[in-house]
């Protein structure tokens, strides 16, 4: 909390006073000052930020200053475009002309103001009037927002600028390493590629904005100007990869896929072209391949969420975020909207959104990989004398009987080994109510079957507010959360009310519910962190309504995983609708393990299938 407040101050200092841009007069084509000052060519701009696109000439710039005050009027004048190769201001003052230099083609030591942005410090006699010229050269586009500043005043605005910078940069800084030791960890390419995206983004950043040539390259014009090309070119490959690579484009959408390879070797060769050719071709290659990237990756992400993707909505809100933010900050700097929070930072604060996302998609990995290392040390610790004695506590753990109620319930039990981490649960609370409870603790054998007791005592010890299976899932994982290590639990809990034909839901990280209505399959996800992972958690209670003829399907990921394809549900889905069609509701759940086992070549996990069959009303009135 109070980080954020201290970002707020910040944004508040940085953005709270704006300087004045001055009425600016605009000229094309001038060789020298003399030729400018002597032409009939120049054009009124306004108080807008001229843009001469790509401008193979310099251009010009002049606007007039008055003292109006009694005493000397000391002033800085601000460029806000760090990337522009050459800015010559001239001072002409009582027919004395000052010329001071800037730009990445500059040595910055020579700066008379060391600000990232080229500035100029100068000072006006009382009653004075002068007019300052501008000759801007440049090999990419040229903008030239010019502010004029208070000296003291700029001072206020820089200090806070930086410490916002500071922010956002520390902010990838953290997350680069925060995932690359996630990286580490698991070896898996998502959270490499995602790395090598956030190294670019930091680099090219520092270089966009002027940090790079004030901090570290006083004068290398080479990695100022091709640098940002190449490391530019290069995020667009390190995030074409992560995209391919995450959203599953090989097994889900091969077009997309071809796709995403043609950007990913085009953009290759542009990064090894900014080397090579001439600056103004390749500013224009990267011109041309960051729009076609952004439309390319943002329809990736359309596409993998109508392939069933779930993570690709992060991807969806990602690249809305960051477009959101280029677009007002365009359109703040072309004086189109008011300054504002966003006008200023829009770009960067559209970064900030777009990789906390991708952080937050890749989080969603965590349960499987979490899993994964759960399995092999149940694999290595299962002895066969601690079998005998996990079998016995299991045998006492799950419910003897099934409870009678308006529903028809079966349950699928299959152990991986002689005992399972899977484990389920009822609690009867009248002749028309009931809930029940899954989970899975991560792993299987003996360990995981011997920690499933203590989750059948958190549950056994809060199943009185069974009516509310969020506050339920919230008890159990403060219990679980002291009494398990090493282990995490995900978790679905039910509550039926066959009076009001409704169902209340939560999850703990767990496979969605699926509900099976006329042939067709409903998932129905509740999102919710898997339990003892954190202290205290607020998980939602969802409701969905009933009708007779509904069957519901609980179960465990052991019965989707190893499945071929990226994408369980496909078959997963296919399998409910086809067995639902051709098999008793009694074998339902047998049936539909057998067939998901046939169409893979390991069973790696232990698997529980509940199927509850909602009675038609002729039986529902007996």
């Amino acid at each position: 909390m109070r980080n954020l407040i201290l970002l707020l101050i910040l944004f508040g200092a940085a953005c709270g006073k704006e300087a004045e841009r001055p009425d600016i007069e605009i000229l094309r084509e001038a060789d020298s000052l003399e030729e400018a000052r002597n032409s009939n060519g120049w054009e009124h701009a306004g108080r807008i930020v001229p843009n001469f696109g790509f401008k193979t000439s310099g251009v010009w710039a002049r606007f007039p200053l008055e003292n109006k005050n009694p005493e000397a009027w000391r002033i800085i004048i601000e460029v806000g475009s760090a990337y522009l190769d050459r800015i010559d201001l001239f001072f002409i003052s009582d027919g004395n002309v000052m010329r001071q230099s800037a730009g990445d083609t500059v040595d910055f030591r020579t700066r008379t103001v060391p600000h990232r942005n080229p500035a100029s410090r100068l000072s006006l006699p009382p009653g004075s009037k002068s007019t300052v010229y501008l000759h801007v050269t440049s090999k990419g586009t040229i903008m030239v927002p010019v502010r004029i500043w208070e000296a003291d005043e700029f001072l206020y605005k820089a200090m806070p600028e930086y410490l916002i910078h500071g922010l956002y940069f520390g902010t990838i800084a953290s997350l680069l390493v925060y995932n690359f030791m996630i990286f580490v960890f698991v070896r898996e390419r998502s959270y490499l590629y995602y790395c090598l995206y956030l190294s670019m983004i930091l680099v090219s950043y520092l270089l966009l904005n002027g940090f790079a040539q004030q901090f570290f390259f006083q004068y290398s014009p080479f990695i100022l100007n091709e640098g940002l090309l190449f490391v530019t070119a290069l995020a667009i490959v390190s995030v074409a990869l992560f995209n391919r690579e995450f959203l599953q484009n090989k097994k889900v959408n091969s077009n997309m896929d071809k796709l995403m390879m043609s950007l990913i070797w085009f953009a290759v060769i542009v990064a090894i072209s900014s080397l090579l050719l001439p600056f103004m071709i390749s500013v224009r290659l990267i011109t041309a391949l960051m729009p076609l990237g952004s439309i390319a990756l943002f329809l990736n992400a359309i596409m993998a969420a109508r392939s069933g993707v779930q993570q690709s909505r992060y991807f969806i809100l990602a690249w809305s975020a960051l477009a959101a933010g280029s677009i007002v900050e365009s359109a703040t700097s072309f004086t189109l909207l008011p300054m504002s929070l966003a006008g200023r930072f829009g770009t960067q604060l559209g970064t900030v959104a777009e990789v906390l996302l991708f952080s937050l998609a890749l989080g969603r990995r965590i349960r499987r990989l979490s899993e994964e290392k759960g399995k092999a040390q149940a694999r290595l610790s299962a002895l066969e004398k601690d079998m005998e004695l996990a079998r016995a506590i299991q045998e006492r753990i799950l419910p003897h009987s099934i409870p009678v109620s308006e529903a028809e319930i079966k349950v699928t039990y299959i152990p991986l080994h002689a005992v399972g981490g899977d484990f389920y649960d009822f609690h009867e609370t009248g002749e028309r109510s009931l809930g029940i409870l899954i989970a899975d603790v991560t792993g299987h054998g003996v360990s995981a079957a011997l920690d499933s007791s203590t989750v059948k005592v958190a549950f056994r010890t809060v199943c009185s507010e069974i009516a509310s299976p969020g506050i339920v899932l919230g008890k159990m994982n403060q219990f679980l959360r002291t009494y398990i290590q090493y282990r995490f639990v995900s978790a679905f809990c039910i509550y039926l009310d066959f009076d009001a034909m409704q169902m209340k839901f939560a999850a703990a990280g767990h496979p969605p519910v699926l509900v099976l209505r006329q042939g067709k399959v409903i998932p129905l996800e509740s999102e919710g962190m898997l339990l003892g992972v954190i202290q205290s958690f607020d998980y939602k209670d969802a409701t969905f309504d009933l009708q007779p003829g509904d069957k519901l399907i609980l179960y465990t990921d052991g019965l989707y995983e190893d499945l071929p394809g990226e994408d369980y549900t496909i078959p997963l889905y296919a399998q409910v609708e086809r067995c639902a069609a051709t098999t008793d509701a009694d074998a339902f759940g047998e049936t539909l393990v057998h067939n998901l086992s046939q169409m893979r070549t390991l069973l790696s996990d232990d698997i529980t299938v509940i199927t509850i069959d909602i009675p038609e009303p002729a039986v529902a009135l007996r």
